[in-house]
């Protein structure tokens, strides 16, 4: 099953949570994989996600966070975890999008190594600066 598979699995037993779901799964604690920093907002989502699914299925999700290089250091250890379902992945779009435009060679395949299933949602960043007032500039 592949990562991106075990994530939909992991998503479809939160929606089915309750008498429904299968009666061993999870029968460990899972691990969630996060490409940003402690208090970046994938961090923050999965730490609030995880605490209801600690609740739902008795079992704690640990999050680890794995920034730096881009979100690479993160999709690394997402691309090289093993695909049994005990392992959710949270990222940012650039691994997976843009960074193999970026750098020469990146140590795992975006198109081969991930399925992405659903945008958890969406974070902009934008740019500005100050707008001198008429007459200030001095000419």
């Amino acid at each position: 099953m592949s990562r991106l598979g075990c994530l939909v699995a992991c998503c479809a037993v939160v929606a089915l949570a309750g008498p429904a779901r299968a009666q061993d799964y999870p029968s460990r604690p899972v691990k969630a994989i996060v490409a940003v920093g402690a208090g970046g907002t994938g961090d923050i989502f999965m730490r609030v996600l995880g605490e209801e699914l600690h609740r739902r299925w008795g079992q704690p999700v640990v999050v680890e966070n794995r920034p730096g290089g881009a979100s690479n250091i993160g999709a690394r250890a997402c691309a090289d975890a093993p695909p049994d379902g005990y392992t959710i992945c949270i990222m940012p779009g650039e691994p997976l999008a843009y960074n193999q435009f970026l750098y020469k060679k990146l140590s795992f395949d975006p198109a081969k190594d991930f399925e992405p299933i659903v945008n958890l949602f969406f974070n902009t960043a934008g740019a500005g600066g100050q707008r001198r007032a008429q007459g200030e500039d001095g000419g």
